[in-house]
């Protein structure tokens, strides 16, 4: 399963070391995707603090999240019903 998430439509990373979606908020490993989808999360992290993303399987539950000051890291702030 590979444990994607978004933000604004694009792929912004994949959580590595679970083994499924996170339910609670916390810190989280991830590999980030190589493309816009992470620019743009990591823009608005640097603007605002967080960014609201989405995770990529069929819920579409967004969560809000800031970036880790370490590589690959996120921390959850806070998870939506979808």
């Amino acid at each position: 399963m590979s444990l994607v998430f978004s933000f604004e439509g694009a792929v912004a990373g994949r959580f590595t070391e679970i083994d499924a979606y996170p339910t609670t908020p916390g810190r989280y490993h991830y590999e980030p995707s190589r493309g816009i989808g992470h620019y743009r999360y990591q823009e608005e992290c640097a603007s605002n603090g967080s960014a609201r993303c989405t995770f990529g399987d069929a819920s579409g539950a967004v969560f809000t999240a800031r970036s880790g000051k370490e590589y690959g890291v996120i921390f959850i702030e806070r998870l939506e019903a979808s």
